[in-house]
């Protein structure tokens, strides 16, 4: 556990299944806990969206965006930026950690996927 400015944090687990799985289990057991997932709520996308909107109040047009991918919420959040200022034409390119490519993997499945585990060297 790591205490940080009067908040808690665990460190969990081997890997990411291993926290989300953790922090399932105490979401479950606490009737005021919510479990926010980190790439499939489109809150949060919203949120990742303001990145674009901060672009635009510079006055800036983007020729393109190049940002990492990993579950695909800040994908999902440049691309609802870029529509709602009408930037449909620019194009996003995306690059994942070999070794953690979830993004791919879910746009090959056509769904999302949990990858068994992150091989990725870091």
């Amino acid at each position: 556990k790591i205490a940080s400015q009067g908040a808690e944090v665990t460190v969990h687990g081997e890997n990411w299944n291993a926290a989300d799985e953790l922090a399932r289990e105490l979401v479950g057991a606490d009737s005021n806990a919510e479990y926010i997932p980190p790439y499939e709520n489109p809150l949060l996308w919203t949120g990742h969206s303001s990145l674009i909107d901060e672009v635009a109040a510079a006055g800036e047009r983007p020729g393109a965006v190049v940002a990492s991918v990993g579950g695909g919420g800040l994908f999902c959040g440049l691309v609802e930026g870029l529509q709602r200022h009408g930037w449909d034409d620019v194009a996003v390119l995306t690059a994942e950690t070999e070794g953690a490519a979830c993004f791919a993997r879910a746009v090959e499945a056509g769904e999302s996927v949990r990858l068994g585990g992150i091989e990725a060297i870091g």
